[in-house]
């Protein structure tokens, strides 16, 4: 079920970052790579501690300019710590 969680989450920030006026280049950028992060713990199984934490601290980063995206973010993280990472 985390898994699944994580790929509806991960669908949401495709969704946001497909949108090319949402948001600047450089949280783009730090949000595509995220995006690249979360596809190599899938596909792999991959336990990245770091991940985690860096996806936290774009939840913080984002939450006052773009809450939608924040939340998702913050899904991410929650279904990163049932799969044990």
């Amino acid at each position: 079920m985390p898994q699944q969680s994580l790929r509806a989450a991960l669908d949401t920030l495709r969704d946001a970052l497909a949108d090319p006026g949402s948001l600047g280049d450089d949280n783009r950028r730090q949000l595509e790579q995220l995006a690249k992060d979360l596809d190599r713990v899938l596909d792999a199984q991959d336990s990245d501690e770091s991940l985690r934490t860096r996806i936290e601290d774009a939840a913080l980063e984002f939450e006052a300019e773009h809450p939608r995206l924040s939340a998702t973010l913050g899904e991410v993280v929650q279904a990163l710590a049932k799969m044990g990472i």
